[in-house]
């Protein structure tokens, strides 16, 4: 996390935090929430369509996903 330019009290929390992850799928749209007692985060987003995301220190990205490990 520090090459990712977290700072120092996010990267303390985030190495004592125990997430629950649920990922559920709605026809093309995939919901990833993760909670914490700290934090809530969601993304939705479409398999293959690039979309701007935000970290959990607040940074936006741009992330791109693809359907390669997703078959059965």
């Amino acid at each position: 996390m520090c090459d990712a330019e977290v700072g120092f009290m996010m990267r303390k929390l985030g190495a004592i935090a125990k997430p629950n992850v649920i990922i559920s799928i709605d026809a093309d749209k995939w919901t990833i929430r993760s909670e914490t007692s700290f934090t809530t985060s969601e993304t939705i987003f479409e398999l293959n369509q690039e979309f701007e995301d935000t970290t959990p220190d607040g940074r936006k990205v741009m992330v791109s996903t693809n359907s390669a490990a997703c078959s059965n």
